[in-house]
């Protein structure tokens, strides 16, 4: 069987990592690339020995099998529009699109032409988080009561918080609509369909162009599972941090190190003389060597969480595995990156 064609969009930053997982795939090859700065498209053809390169879209359409959208999002609804009335399908890096109205019209032209969709949700498939899932199907934490997502950040640690000229300084909410797809998926895929209760926004005099409202909380619940998350542009600690608080338990999940943690110590008045942080503590020391040896395995095989979404939509292109973002969840994420980015903005009255 002939290998499916290619066609990356986008020479950028994250295009890297599109080509680098494509490359790992059993039934596909990057055979061209799009890019209207030309400069960047032939650096990025030689990097990678790609010997086609367009700098009309219209050709690479019709050269490829398959279309990943390496753009930014304020571009996607034209790109994709032009891919789908072509009849191909597609691959697009999040967010998806700046306006939920744009999304109604690509799911109606995505249902006429029976093509095949995905998004880059990757943090699903961070080893952390798929043991995370699988841990709390297992019951291992009892009932799912909470999650808390923490994006703790600042200019010195992050280069979308630099300067005025990344893309994401002209989203809803600025820098934080661009990271706001993953809080938003991580949600549907552990708690499901949930609903906003409120968004709270500060916009301190430390805020900066790329983040006009430097503290951001908001918070969505179901009738099981109340999701609560925090964006700062303040702290110098750059972390990333999600917990899962439920019954009988707590899973901390550091998203940069792709690490998790548990911690299962009831509370005792012999474990207060003890510290019950130290206890903790100790337990959590033996769970960092096996989690890491899995973490360096995947690393040193050059296998991302990107690589890992790439392969099961490859296969999902063939009818061999489901798709690795069902269309509920591309509508939850839509929904309310759009009320959120946008009540960001009306709180600071941006």
């Amino acid at each position: 069987m002939s290998k499916k064609k290619i066609g990356i969009i986008g020479c950028g930053h994250i295009s890297d990592t599109h080509i680098k997982s494509w490359n790992k795939t059993k039934n596909s090859e990057v055979v061209g690339l799009f890019d209207i700065d030309e400069n960047l498209l032939l650096a990025k053809a030689k990097k990678y020995g790609i010997k086609n390169t367009y700098t009309s879209l219209d050709n690479l359409i019709e050269a490829c099998d398959v279309l990943d959208v390496c753009t930014p999002p304020q571009t996607h609804f034209t790109i994709c529009m032009q891919v789908i009335n072509a009849g191909k399908d597609l691959l697009i890096e999040k967010p998806l699109v700046t306006d939920v109205n744009e999304w109604e019209k690509l799911k109606e032209a995505i249902n006429q032409k029976e093509v095949k969709v995905g998004l880059c949700h990757n943090l699903k498939f961070n080893l952390s988080v798929q043991n995370a899932k699988k841990k709390i199907e297992q019951g291992d934490i009892g009932q799912l009561l909470r999650i808390n997502r923490y994006f703790l950040t600042h200019p010195d640690a992050d280069r979308m918080l630099r300067g005025n000229s990344h893309w994401s300084h002209k989203l809803p909410g600025g820098r934080w609509y661009e990271t706001m797809p993953h809080e938003l998926y991580i949600t549907h895929f552990f708690a499901g369909w949930s609903e906003l209760d409120n968004v709270t926004a500060l916009s301190t005099s430390n805020a900066t162009e790329g983040a006009p409202a430097d503290e951001v909380c908001f918070t969505l619940s179901n009738n099981n599972v109340i999701s609560n998350y925090h964006y700062s542009s303040n702290s110098k600690q750059n972390k990333r941090y999600i917990e899962f608080i439920g019954t009988k338990g707590i899973l901390t999940l550091d998203v940069l190190s792709d690490m998790m943690l548990v911690d299962k110590v009831v509370d005792s008045k012999k474990k207060r003389a003890l510290g019950i942080f130290g206890i903790d503590a100790l337990k959590k020391v033996a769970q960092i060597i096996p989690d890491r040896i899995r973490y360096y395995n995947q690393k040193l095989k050059g296998i991302s969480p990107h690589t890992r979404i790439i392969t099961q939509f490859d296969e999902y292109l063939d009818g061999k595995a489901d798709s690795p973002t069902p269309m509920e969840e591309i509508d939850f994420v839509v929904k309310y990156c759009d009320i959120v980015g946008n009540e960001i903005d009306r709180k600071i009255k941006k």
